[in-house]
């Protein structure tokens, strides 16, 4: 056939010859989509001549075998997804992408493959941030000072499509994205500006390649731009998760880039905006594999070696081992410590020339390559949380020690394979630049050995709980029980309400803290302001009912978010974006309604009423002194104001009363700058001219300029360290705490370990992170007209409370001496037994030891007769789930989302494993808050340490947690067993019985196991041949006579032959599948069901005390453990807590 019997296809090549002179012929032909047995030749052609567009317009080409593909031979050919390489791209006759309107998208279209999985997080709204606003800000897994609800890789943040869209009603999202990982079966195919936004029409290239891959589910971008393509499918080129190509080189429509590709079939973001092109239908289809590869080679693409050396993060020798040597310092003996070594690995470790340059819109990090020129100098990108580096324009993946040693000139590209001398080379060249990695020394074979709890002390004597059938016998012997200590939490509120003190009360969990502030409010006739961090509506109602139960007046404070019509969404999602843009910029509401007018020309909606109030400014216009009736003409009282940690801010919830903080406020009255500190400095300098610095730039490479630092600090003088919100409704760039950003450079102190620290004045303290580039500011509450002040945690750390309220506190403790190991062990019945002498921090994978972890899990089971429940970190809840060891357990939960929860409060068999570490650098900021200069030493595990105050802050983010997560087991008074796998416990702590890390079995056994699971009486040798084992005969019976010696196998002479011995079951079957454990028996005084339900009411909501006496108590047989708490209908705490600016 001639061209000229397909224009169209002529007419696509000829354009695709006049953009791309120099192309190769198999490049035109996979961007183009053009059938290669009919084009390929004549492409070619066209290329060697001077004028290849009009070449091929004369051209003659050769029809394939079967006649032309616009023949349509069979009826597969039309089907989405079949092997049809060279589809044409006439889309109008007979192109399976023909009916696909891109011009007129369908919103809040979604495909029901993606929205049936718990893979969805919101978008924040303007950007394509991904954001868990339901999420946990200070999750474990989080980097220290920023919001962990932005973090991607968190997935218990994660949730389905029905989810998702309720909270898309939140006003802070503009929409959702679904988060593609490695385990899915999907692939995102993203055409960047590849659409005409006016028009809506779509470069045919790209149209070309869909038509090549099949007909799926596709939405158009946020930016309109863009579409994007769903499919199924991995990249058919073997060493490649990810493609990224340019198909023209001029931009198309009114965009402002070239048309670029982008195929994920690895981890990956999706901005899924669910704006469906109408005729693609909403399946998610297995893409033409055949047809990819062809147009992934024509684009440069070949197969590659799968990465075995550094970049390999699956090592199946490192699953059950646990590195014995871990520091450069140290001597390995076996090869694995360097291995594992080179594991951990991050780029910290290592002088790399490479730099970091940023984020992206996916959270990936962005970095200038030192090996070759950028211009961008953010052509390299890395995922979070693993090191492994992607060079889009080589096309080329490689680890972080690759990286290293070509730098080092060990290797050529650092994508080159690494291997033998070379490996040895980098890492000896890694360990003398600083990495942690041990020297090898000599080989050496050994097996894991542990031993698990001797003798635990006789339990069933210990009370359990709040035993209140002996209540009465302990208080004549002067034993402790839960009724003693809340009453006595009651009388150190009430003594602090009276004196008006500034008291940090120490009550652990379960000594009625909350409940106690309420009572001691209705004893003593005290106005008081309760403030807790967890203001859902279970919170706020539950206070509620607590007042009414007392009979005190009280008031929940409004929310910006929840309050405001605008914010809220009520007017639409365009103003509340509008709103809420500059409240995250750090404008306060009040501003925001105030100048609202001056910038758009019309009051916010939310004024536009009768009145012209906002609602939420409207529930401010009341006082605490008078306004606590329904009656408007009554004047009583507020007696309780219920709120967000952030409403200490307003001087009328704090003036004249009583402030309880329920819990450390954490980052509540933290401000951190990040990726927008650089804008933000940047567009307040450039408006005000007085200042001698133009940029942040300027400012960070001049502020050491003796004469322009102090004109500055002259002008900050006369002007004051305060927030400019003005700039804020100017510039989407501007933040209102820049101000205190520039004076932190200014006027910073340097620790001399990679962060300044700087004091702004009235308790306001500032640090600068160097290595981050981010700035914290510290910014307590102004407290000093409430009447009283006073702090309730379970495990405080006394400065950093103080740091975060600005105020000296008086520290009480409910217990003292004995008495909290008594009440622990005694009154709560709570049994604590210790596994491991090890500290285990469990927020790196590397960490973990799944198999340890599996023979512990399964030696509880074994004997308490059912499985335990466990908290931990997430990181170990994933690999638990990779590595199915979550089938030895009942329930898990994380450290993150335990606190405060009464989840566990029935459970009598639980385990906490693992311990928590937030970083290095969280230590530093709280001691740059401080004034401190904060250094952690040489050691590891229990000789971790960083001095001082240091440790004040490791302790709160280590032992306190851990006994915060043991203490939820068996609060309902019925005791429990823990066992806690982290010597992490505070010393204080009574434990009820000791153990190791448990001996797990090596390859070697679990095989020899194997052959006599299958063999039945074997002999020596006959196990030595067994398909199962690869093993010398001595160490096959090395590890029967171990088994001999735990009792599990015997050896007898052989009934049929005498002259040989065989080996004969003596109970293999209790020979667990992961190792061997020993657990001396741990009972406990059950109570009946009635008694733990009056017990639970007792001792977790009313503290309505049984009636010892004989009479008539009040009828509890239809209660829950657990009593459902009331609302009333006027219920103004909202659904959330309200944000730190409210």
């Amino acid at each position: 056939m001639t061209p000229t019997e397909d224009t169209d296809r002529v007419e696509q090549l000829a354009e695709y010859l006049r953009l791309h002179p120099d192309a190769s012929a198999p490049g035109v032909i996979g961007a183009t989509g053009a059938d290669p047995s009919v084009w390929l030749d004549a492409v070619a052609d066209a290329l060697e001549t001077d004028t290849p567009a009009e070449a091929l317009r004369n051209a003659e080409t050769t029809e394939p075998e079967g006649g032309s593909r616009d023949t349509n031979p069979t009826p597969e050919a039309d089907k989405a997804g079949s092997s049809t390489p060279d589809m044409d791209t006439d889309a109008e006759d007979t192109g399976a992408w023909a009916e696909a309107d891109f011009a007129n998208p369908e919103p809040d279209t979604y495909p029901p493959a993606l929205l049936e999985r718990e893979k969805w997080m919101g978008r924040l709204a303007g950007e394509k941030l991904p954001f868990a606003p339901w999420g946990d800000a200070d999750h474990p897994d989080g980097e220290d000072g920023k919001d962990a609800r932005y973090k991607w890789g968190i997935s218990d943040h994660y949730t389905d499509g029905e989810t998702v869209a309720l909270a898309e009603e939140d006003h802070r999202l503009g929409g959702r994205v679904f988060i593609q990982t490695e385990s899915d079966p999907f692939a995102f195919v993203d055409g960047d500006d590849v659409r005409d936004p006016d028009t809506g029409e779509v470069h045919p290239a790209f149209v070309a390649l869909l038509e090549q891959l099949g007909r799926t589910y596709a939405d158009v971008s946020t930016s309109g731009s863009g579409v994007h393509a769903y499919y199924q499918g991995e990249l058919p080129l073997a060493g490649h998760g990810q493609a990224v190509f340019d198909i023209d080189t001029e931009p198309w429509g009114a965009n402002d880039s070239v048309p670029t590709v982008e195929i994920y079939a690895n981890k990956h973001v999706c901005v899924t905006t669910g704006e469906h092109v109408p005729g693609t239908g909403l399946d998610v289809v297995e893409w033409d594999a055949d047809a990819l590869r062809s147009v992934l080679e024509a684009n440069g693409y070949t197969d590659k070696e799968p990465i075995t050396h550094d970049t390999d993060r699956d090592r199946p020798e490192l699953e059950e081992y646990d590195p014995v040597a871990v520091d450069a310092e140290e001597k390995a003996d076996d090869v694995r410590d360097v291995l594992a070594g080179v594991e951990r690995l991050t780029p910290r470790d290592l002088p790399l020339r490479t730099r970091k340059t940023g984020t992206d819109s996916t959270g990936w990090s962005t970095w200038d390559p030192s090996y070759r020129s950028s211009e961008s100098g953010e052509s390299l990108h890395s995922p979070p949380d693993d090191p492994v580096f992607h060079d889009h324009k080589e096309g080329e993946s490689f680890g972080l020690l690759g990286l290293f040693a070509a730098e080092e000139g060990i290797l050529s590209n650092p994508w080159d394979r690494l291997e033998g001398a070379e490996w040895w080379e980098a890492v000896d060249a890694a360990r003398d630049a600083g990495a942690p990695i041990p020297e090898f020394d000599t080989r050496a074979d050994a097996d894991h050995t542990a031993v698990l709890p001797p003798s635990v002390r006789d339990l069933t004597t210990a009370a359990s709980g709040w035993d209140w059938r002996h209540a009465a016998e302990q208080d004549a012997a002067g034993t402790l029980s839960v009724d003693d200590v809340r009453e006595r939490t009651v009388g150190a509120l009430t003594d602090a309400y009276t004196s008006g003190d500034r008291v940090l009360v120490e009550a652990l969990p379960t000594m009625g803290k909350s409940y106690g502030s309420i009572k001691a409010a209705a004893d003593t006739g005290e106005e008081i302001t309760v403030l807790t961090g967890r203001g859902h509506k279970e919170q706020y109602g539950q206070l509620k009912e607590w007042c009414e139960e007392h009979g005190l007046t009280y008031k929940v404070l409004p929310s910006f978010t929840r309050d405001c019509s605008t914010a809220n969404g009520e007017h639409g999602e365009e103003w509340a974006d509008t709103v809420t843009t500059w409240y995250h910029q750090g404008a306060s509401p009040k501003a925001i309604h105030k100048f609202a007018e001056d910038v758009l020309g019309r009051p916010l909606p939310c004024q536009e009423h009768d009145g012209q109030r906002c609602p939420y400014a409207a529930k401010w216009d009341f006082d605490p002194d008078t306004d606590g009736s329904a009656d408007a003409g009554e004047d009583v009282p507020v007696d309780v104001l219920i709120g967000h940690y952030a409403h200490a801010h307003k001087q009328k919830v704090t003036t004249g009363r009583t402030v309880v903080f329920d819990e450390f406020p954490g980052g509540a009255y933290q401000t951190v700058l990040g990726p927008e500190l650089q804008g933000a400095v940047s567009y307040w300098l450039d408006t005000v001219d007085a200042l001698p610095f133009d940029s942040y730039t300027d400012l960070v490479e001049n502020r050491s300029d003796e004469e322009r630092r102090a004109d500055a600090l002259l002008w900050f003088d006369e002007h004051g360290v305060e927030p400019d919100e003005t700039h804020v409704f100017d510039d989407r760039s501007a933040h209102a705490d820049a101000p205190l950003a520039v004076f932190s450079l200014l006027a910073g102190d340097d620790l001399g370990n990679g962060f300044e620290t700087a004091d702004l004045g009235d308790g306001v303290r500032a640090t600068f992170d160097r290595s981050r580039g981010s700035v914290s500011v510290l910014q307590p509450p102004a407290l000093e007209y409430a009447s009283g002040v006073v702090a309730l945690d379970g495990t405080p750390t006394k400065r950093m409370w103080e740091l975060s309220l600005g105020e000296r506190l008086n520290h009480r403790e409910i217990l003292h001496g004995g008495e909290r190991a008594e009440y622990v062990r005694d009154a709560l019945n709570l049994n604590l037994v210790r596994t491991t002498e090890y500290i285990k921090p469990y927020n790196s994978a590397d960490h973990v030891n799944t198999e340890q972890d599996a023979a512990l899990l399964e030696a509880i089971t074994e004997e308490h007769g059912e499985r335990p429940a466990v908290i931990t970190t997430t990181t170990a809840e994933e690999e638990y789930a990779a590595e199915e060891v979550l089938d030895h357990v009942a329930d898990t939960k994380h450290y993150g989302n335990v606190l405060g929860s009464n989840e566990f409060d029935d459970t009598r068999l639980g385990a906490v494993i693992g311990s928590n570490h937030y970083g290095d650098d969280y230590i530093k900021k709280w001691g740059a808050y401080a004034g401190e200069s904060v250094e952690r030493n040489d050691e590891k595990g229990a000789g971790l340490s960083y001095g001082g105050f240091g440790d004040a802050v490791l302790q709160h983010m280590r032992e306190h947690d851990t006994l915060q997560a043991a203490m939820r087991f068996g609060r309902d008074g019925n005791g429990a067993v823990v066992y806690v796998h982290t010597n992490t416990l505070p010393e204080w702590v009574p434990v009820a019985g000791e153990g190791r890390v448990l001996k797990t079995w090596s390859d070697g056994m679990k095989d020899v196991l194997a052959a006599l699971e299958d063999l039945g009486e074997a002999t020596t040798e006959a196990v030595r041949e067994h398909p199962a084992v690869s093993l010398s005969r001595q160490q096959v019976f090395a590890h029967l006579e171990e088994l001999r010696d735990r009792g599990v196998l015997d050896r007898e002479q052989d009934a049929e032959d005498g002259r040989r011995v065989v080996w004969v079951d003596d109970g293999l079957h209790r020979v667990s599948d992961h190792g061997e454990a020993e657990l001396d028996p741990v009972e406990l005084e059950e109570l009946d069901d009635g008694e733990v339900r009056q017990l639970s009411r007792s001792s977790i909501y009313t503290w309505d005390f049984t009636n010892l006496s004989g009479s008539p108590g009040p009828d509890t047989s239809g209660a829950g453990s657990t009593p459902s708490t009331t609302t009333s209908d006027a219920d103004t705490g909202g659904g959330r807590p309200p944000d730190p600016a409210d």
